[in-house]
C-alpha cells in the first residue's frame, strides 16, 4: 500500500482553483447525506477543532498509458480527480497518480489550496483506490477501501470525515451500501478502558454522501437506496455491538449481564423478552444446562428475544447461539495459551443478539404499515447462558446425565460443554415453538477442530439431510458481506462414534481427536427432529481473531450477526 501523508515532503498542494473548489462544494450540495457516526446521529456532529476530510474512492478502468480514450492516464492523474485539477506535467507523471490508486485500498493525501478552515471536510481530499478495472469494484475491494480509508485518517487523527460512494454504474447502490457498513465496522475499537492519551483517534462524525444518487430528496430511486444504505448500516451496529459482548471479560459479562443485554434490546427495539433462571431450567429438564453452569457463582439461564409479525408466511425461525461466558474446560482444565481468551467463547450468543438488534431495527425502521421485511413470521433468538467454571460443583468427566431430549449423554470431556449446552437448548426451543418451527439454525465457538480446519478465515457450516438448502442460503447471506461459510459433513461414521457408548445413549464426544468438528454436528444432530431443516456453524475461528484484517478488529469480531441478519431478510 502506497500513502502520502506529509503535505511538503511526498504530498503535494492541488493547484488554486475557484472552480475545482466550486465543483466539490458542488457534489456536496447535491449528495444524499447520511451520517454514519456517531451511532444513532441524525446529523453530523463533531468537536469544533476537530481535523476534517473528504474521501473519494476512485473506480479506475484499465490502467495502461496506452489507452486512448483514458488520456489522462498519460498525465498521471485519474479522471475522477479532474475536478481538483491536479496539476498535470513531469510532477504528476512522477507520483502517478492513476498508477497509484489503481491498487485496491492505496491512499493518498491531498490538500486543495485556499480550501479555508483547517476542520472542513475541504481542507484536505482522501484519494482511495478501488483497483485498475471496472471490475475490481467489488464488495470485497469496497470493505477493504474503506478499512485502509479508516486506517488513513486514524495516521493523521483525521477524526470528520465525508465518505463519498464511487459511481458505479449499476453497482452504485450495493457498493455504497456495503461502504457506509464498511465504515462503520472499519471504526470500531474496543477501547474503553484505555487513558485518553492512548487510545486510537477515532471518527467523531462520519457522514456517507451518496453521489451517484444527487438530485430530488423526494426522487424514489434515491429514497429506495437510501433505505438499502440503512438496512446495512443496522447490520454493521449489530455486528459491532456482538463485538463489544465478545470483548468484555469474564468478569463483566456473566450470564446475568447477557440476560441485562439481550432485556435492553428488548426495550429499545420492542422485542418479546423471556428468560429461564436456574430453578425454571430443573424444572423444564435443562440439566446438561445446569451441569455446565453448576461450579459457577453466576448460575445459568436460557434467554430468548422474540421478534413477532415480521410479515412472512414460512412459520418460525430458531436462531440458538452458546454462550459460555468464560470457559476454563472445566476439570479439564484449559492450559496457559488456551484459557486466556476464553471470554470470547460466547461469539455464537453475541452474534446471535447482534443479529436480533439489527433485525429489530429494521422492522422499526420498516413502519407501522405492515410490510413484509421477511419470508419468516417470527424469528426468536435464543442464547443458552454459562460459565464453565471450576470448582467441587463441577461436572465430572464420564458423568451420565439426562438430556431435555431425554436422551441419556456420557461428558466425554467437561471442555466439551458448548455442545451440552446447544443441545439442551435446542430441545427445548422445539419443543417451546412447536409444529410452527421451519427451521432452527446455531452458531457457536464450538470446536478448536474447526480452526484446525479452516484457521480463523471461515467458520465450517453443517446441515441434516432437510437443511441442505438452508445451509447454501447462509453461505450466500454470509458472502455477502465478507462472512465465509465453508460446508463440512456430518458422515455417518461420525454419527457412530457419537452413538457406540456402553452406558449411555450419546457420548458428547469421539473416541479419537479425529474429525472433532464433524463429531460435535453429529452430536448436535440428535438434538433436532429429523424433518426439520437445521444448520450449524461453528465459527470457533473467524469469531476471535489473532490480528486485524480489513474491516474485521484483533479480537472479537461479531462473525456471525451479518450473516443471520441477512439471512432472515432475505425473502427468497
Amino acid at each position: 500500500r502506497l500513502t502520502m501523508f506529509s503535505r511538503w515532503r511526498c504530498g503535494w498542494r492541488v493547484a488554486s482553483s475557484v472552480a475545482g473548489r466550486a465543483a466539490l462544494r458542488q457534489v456536496q450540495t447535491l449528495a444524499r447525506r447520511i451520517p454514519l457516526l456517531p451511532p444513532g446521529a441524525t446529523a453530523p456532529t463533531a468537536s469544533p477543532k476537530a481535523k476534517g476530510a473528504t474521501v473519494l474512492f476512485v473506480p479506475l478502468e484499465a490502467g495502461s498509458t496506452e489507452t486512448p480514450e483514458r488520456a489522462d492516464l498519460a498525465a498521471g492523474v485519474p479522471a475522477e480527480l479532474d475536478f481538483l485539477e491536479v496539476p498535470t506535467g513531469p510532477l504528476a507523471q512522477r507520483l502517478d497518480l492513476a498508477t497509484r490508486l489503481s491498487e485496491t485500498g492505496a491512499t493518498t493525501l491531498l490538500y486543495p489550496t485556499g480550501s479555508g478552515n483547517n476542520t472542513t471536510s475541504l481542507s484536505r481530499v482522501l484519494a482511495v483506490g478501488l483497483g485498475a478495472t471496472a471490475a475490481d469494484a467489488t464488495p470485497d475491494n469496497v470493505r477493504d477501501a474503506a478499512a485502509a480509508a479508516v486506517q488513513a485518517l486514524r495516521a493523521q487523527k483525521i477524526t470528520v470525515a465525508d465518505f463519498y460512494s464511487p459511481d458505479c454504474g449499476e453497482n452504485s447502490e450495493a457498493l455504497a451500501a456495503e461502504l457506509g457498513r464498511a465504515v462503520v465496522l472499519a471504526d470500531y475499537r474496543f477501547d474503553g478502558h484505555l487513558a485518553e492519551d492512548k487510545a486510537p483517534a477515532r471518527l467523531e462524525s462520519a457522514v456517507l454522501a451518496l453521489t451517484p444518487f444527487a438530485g430530488d430528496p423526494a426522487d424514489e430511486n434515491a429514497k429506495a437506496v437510501e433505505a438499502t444504505v440503512r438496512r446495512h448500516l443496522a447490520v454493521g451496529a449489530g455486528t459491532n455491538f456482538a463485538r463489544d459482548l465478545a470483548n468484555r471479560r469474564g468478569d463483566a459479562c456473566t450470564p446475568a449481564d447477557m440476560e441485562t443485554a439481550a432485556r435492553a434490546l428488548a426495550e429499545e427495539f420492542g422485542l418479546e423478552f423471556s428468560c429461564l433462571q436456574a430453578a425454571e431450567l430443573e424444572d423444564e429438564g435443562l440439566r446438561l444446562l445446569l451441569a455446565v453452569g453448576a461450579a459457577a457463582t453466576v448460575p445459568p439461564r436460557l434467554v430468548t428475544l422474540e421478534c413477532n409479525d415480521l410479515g412472512g408466511d414460512a412459520g418460525t425461525l430458531l436462531v440458538v447461539g452458546k454462550g459460555v461466558t468464560f470457559d476454563t474446560g472445566g476439570l479439564n482444565l484449559k492450559p496457559t495459551g488456551s484459557i486466556e481468551g476464553m471470554h470470547m467463547d460466547m461469539g455464537g450468543a453475541a452474534a446471535v443478539l447482534g443479529a436480533a438488534r439489527a433485525v429489530g431495527e429494521l422492522k422499526q425502521l420498516s413502519g407501522p404499515d405492515g410490510s413484509a421485511i421477511s419470508k419468516y413470521s417470527k424469528v426468536v433468538f435464543c442464547v443458552a447462558l454459562a460459565e464453565n467454571a471450576i470448582g467441587p460443583l463441577a461436572v465430572k468427566p464420564h458423568e451420565i446425565l439426562r438430556s431435555h431430549r431425554g436422551l441419556s449423554v456420557s461428558v466425554g470431556n467437561t471442555d466439551a460443554e458448548g455442545r451440552l449446552c446447544l443441545a439442551d437448548a435446542l430441545s427445548w426451543a422445539q419443543q417451546r415453538y412447536g409444529p410452527d418451527v421451519a427451521g432452527v439454525i446455531d452458531l457457536a465457538t464450538l470446536t478448536g477442530a474447526c480452526v484446525v480446519a479452516l484457521g480463523e478465515y471461515a467458520a465450517g457450516v453443517f446441515a441434516n439431510e432437510s437443511g441442505a438448502v438452508l445451509a447454501a442460503s447462509l453461505q450466500a447471506s454470509g458472502r455477502r458481506h465478507g462472512e465465509e461459510l465453508h460446508p463440512l459433513p456430518i458422515l455417518p461414521g461420525h454419527r457412530k462414534e457419537i452413538a457406540d457408548h456402553d452406558h449411555a445413549d450419546l457420548c458428547s464426544t469421539g473416541p479419537t481427536r479425529w474429525g472433532g468438528a464433524c463429531t460435535a454436528a453429529a452430536f448436535l444432530e440428535r438434538f433436532v427432529d429429523e424433518s426439520t431443516p437445521w444448520a450449524h456453524i461453528d465459527i470457533a475461528g473467524p469469531a476471535m481473531t489473532s490480528a486485524e484484517r480489513g474491516v474485521v478488529p484483533k479480537g472479537g469480531t461479531g462473525f456471525g450477526a451479518a450473516t443471520i441478519t441477512d439471512f432472515v431478510l432475505s425473502k427468497a
